[in-house]
């Protein structure tokens, strides 16, 4: 077919339309941002608004909003606002538009910082305040100070607090009678108010009478989102659900607490230190159907968990550890007021200096940095909220460690002593078998275990492989009890387990082949001196083994204090938590020569509780009959298709372990590690093949 002439079609021109925003340079140019963002959301934008002011400061931002629906009226880093829906006649104007419709819901802004997807979006990645921006309506000012006043003047002496309980779903809203133990730990200093959305002031009313809430209830006037902030902007500190309140707090520099429950704040608005004066508490949940958080940001009624229960709220918030709670909120308002306290000059761990130091969180009165050398983290001041002997009066380590009575030791034989249930044992002793089947030059050489406990790898290691046995231990009763067990081992007591005390041991027992460390390098004040110390210790041909909580683990990523170990409980008893790797770089800077860094594999438990627990799933097989998986074979699924996927990061297992020397050693005994964990963790091997075959003497 012949082609027909082109002057017989009317040549029509299509209009240029902007282009979609991705970093370019924004001076002399327009922005049309479009979105119908909540108001939260809307706050956590405007730290990428200032940004591209402050780095654009001849552009022009349009930004698209919902009349009576918006925070940001003052915002000086917004040039225009427009309500929806745009014009296509205005849209066609503007050099550059981005569209932020698009992605809600979606995996990466359901599970990334908010802000830090944004900067992402438009290509800012050098974003570095990510504080919201919220500018009070001066007419809502002199509305609300008014009122707040006469609070303060009704209660003299006292600051005042704002509690708001209501989120936008309800899994996400505070149970009153949490809020109410709240109140009564604060209310002596301090005197509640609550402020929400002047329609939900009767069911406010009627939670206050039914919980015997001793607050203030100021929603009557809150007619419009800016007497909210006007609100906020006039009282002392802020405890919240996960709403809009924490980033109007955070805006306004105000103290803020955000209590958690399904949702994961430290994904959504609180990675590290996102917002400077606002932190979450998280909750610490494991339930029939999921674990927090489970990521959910909008449902319509309770969450399938509260319905198993029969509850309204979430059960998430029912261990919320109150003190801490406290303890957080005061912590925030002492640094606030004290912005240059416990600042970093240099890592207690590598002993790096005049390098960048990134702050955390502050967390039961002291501040967390990481070192952007060893990536450890470390607090300052250099104290824990709870210490050693506090663990150790409790008696608190025999559930963890799962040790048997100490009593009866002697009473068991050669097998029982082994204590093959015990993690540590399990992990420790075969360490130091395969360790012994490769270097020969070890054996009969002096080990010394600090931080026995239980003092099961001690009995191990005299019993089993002849060595010459001392142990350390904090516990006088512990040490007393293993001490009457094992009479052939030389056992001390240390008062205070530092550099000092080690250097002494070296005068009172002299070197050693092989000195264990077991799990105590979040307790220690000064790590890199007792670095030092340990190498000063082992002889010439010796080793060091440092077993301890891997901060890189998944696990602790997520589940937030609900891990197994006693140390991972919030830095409620931790002073550091560092990496395989990470520690390697701090103890070759100390001056050994070798280390070797690994971990634990990941065991299919763990992974279940990592991600909660699974569901029954339900296969449609055809011919209308359905297939029915249980949980059990849910984890066997997941496990045997992830396996290959955990693998590939051996240094992020649960536990870590770096052997340190001073001269080269065969690592080869590593790889044997490995298959035993494998092994193991796959039931593969039983108590009785481990302790007939593999456990020999």
């Amino acid at each position: 077919m012949a082609q027909l002439p082109r002057d017989n079609y009317e040549q029509t021109k299509v209009p240029e339309l902007p282009k979609e925003y991705y970093g370019e340079d924004l001076n002399g140019k327009s922005l049309l941002i479009l979105n119908l963002f909540a108001l939260g959301d809307s706050l956590m934008f405007t730290p990428i608004l200032k940004h591209l002011k402050m780095k654009y400061p001849k552009s022009y931002i349009i930004m698209e909003t919902r009349q009576g629906y918006n925070l940001l009226e003052g915002n000086p880093y917004v040039d225009e606002f427009i309500y929806t829906p745009v014009p296509y006649t205005r849209f066609k104007e503007v050099d550059y538009y981005t569209d932020c419709y698009e992605y809600v819901g979606s995996y990466f802004y359901n599970y990334m910082n908010l802000v830090d997807f944004w900067a992402a979006k438009l290509r800012q990645f050098d974003i570095k305040d990510k504080d919201p921006v919220v500018v009070p309506k001066q007419e809502a000012i002199d509305y609300m100070k008014p009122i707040i006043q006469k609070i303060r003047d009704e209660n003299p002496g006292k600051k005042i607090i704002m509690a708001h309980m209501v989120a936008s779903s309800i899994h996400r809203s505070l149970p009153p009678y949490l809020v109410s133990k709240i109140i009564d730990k604060m209310k002596d200093e301090y005197v509640f108010i609550t402020a929400h959305p002047k329609w939900e002031a009767p069911a406010v009313d009627i939670s206050k009478e039914l919980y015997m809430m001793d607050v203030e209830n100021l929603s009557p006037y809150m007619e419009k989102p800016q007497y909210l902030v006007a609100a906020i902007q006039e009282v002392d500190g802020v405890i919240s659900a996960d709403t809009v309140v924490p980033h109007i707090a955070a805006a306004l520099k105000k103290p803020c607490v955000v209590i958690s429950g399904g949702v994961a704040p430290e994904a959504q608005h609180f990675p590290k230190m996102s917002y400077t004066t606002s932190q979450p508490v998280y909750a610490k949940y494991l339930g029939n159907t999921c674990s927090a958080p489970c990521i959910m940001h909008a449902i319509a009624g309770p969450c399938q968990e509260a319905q198993i229960k029969q509850k309204f709220y979430s059960p998430c918030f029912d261990n919320i550890d109150v003190d801490e709670v406290v303890s957080k909120f005061k912590t925030i308002v002492h640094y606030i007021e004290n912005p240059d306290k416990d600042v970093p000059t240099e890592c207690p761990i590598c002993k790096e200096t005049n390098i960048y130091f990134e702050e955390i969180e502050k967390s039961w009165g002291y501040r967390l940095w990481e070192c952007s050398v060893c990536g450890s983290i470390f607090s300052l001041p250099r104290k824990a909220e709870k210490t050693l002997d506090d663990i150790i009066n409790k008696e608190q380590l025999k559930a963890f460690y799962d040790t048997k009575d100490i009593e009866d030791l002697d009473n068991l034989d050669n097998k029982e002593k082994l204590g093959i249930t015990n993690i540590f044992t399990i992990y420790t002793y075969p360490t130091i078998r395969a360790l012994l089947d490769v270097e020969p030059t070890l054996k009969g050489k002096k080990m010394l275990d600090i931080g026995f406990n239980s003092g099961k790898l001690l009995a191990v290691a005299h019993e089993l492989l002849n060595l010459d046995v001392y142990g350390v231990e904090r516990s006088e009763n512990q040490a007393e009890k293993v001490k009457k067990a094992l009479k052939d081992i030389n056992i001390d007591i240390a008062k205070a387990l530092d550099h000092k005390y080690i250097k002494n041991l070296k005068q009172k027992w002299g070197s050693f082949g092989i000195v264990i460390l077991e799990n105590i390098i979040g307790n220690l004040e000064y790590p890199y001196e007792f670095f030092e110390a340990v190498k000063d210790l082992i002889e010439e041909d010796g080793v060091a083994i440092f077993t301890f909580p891997n901060k890189d683990r998944p696990y602790i990523k997520v589940r937030k204090g609900l891990d197994w170990s006693v140390e991972d409980n919030d830095y409620k008893y931790t002073l550091n938590r560092v990496s395989a790797r990470g520690l390697e770089i701090a103890l070759k800077k100390v001056g050994f020569g070798y280390t070797y860094a690994n971990a634990t594999l990941l065991f299919p438990g763990d992974i279940v509780q990592i991600m909660g627990p699974p569901p029954v799933l339900t296969l449609n097989t055809g011919n209308n009959q359905q297939m029915n998986i249980n949980p059990a074979g849910m984890e066997t699924y997941i496990y045997n298709y992830m396996k290959p996927i955990f693998n590939a990061f051996s240094l992020h297992g649960q536990f870590g372990i770096v052997l340190a020397s001073k001269k080269p050693i065969n690592n080869y005994w590593f790889k044997r590690l490995d298959v035993l964990w494998e092994l193991i963790q796959t039931n593969v091997m039983r108590r009785e093949y481990i302790v007939n075959t593999y456990l020999e003497r």
